[in-house]
């Protein structure tokens, strides 16, 4: 459940990007994931072409 939870902020979080709007905070990702939903999170990053910038 956590996962398809992380898969689904993924794509709004990237939807809110595309449109200017208010973004999903990042340290409510990482716990997310850090609780369980790294894989759907994973996967949200990879199918929403996320990109990291360092």
């Amino acid at each position: 459940m956590l996962n398809l939870i992380g898969f689904a902020l993924m794509g709004y979080d990237k939807s809110q990007a595309r449109k200017g709007g208010q973004r999903v905070p990042e340290k409510r990702l990482f716990t997310l994931g850090a609780l369980g939903g790294a894989l759907g999170t994973w996967i949200g990053m990879r199918t929403e072409s996320y990109t990291c910038i360092n």
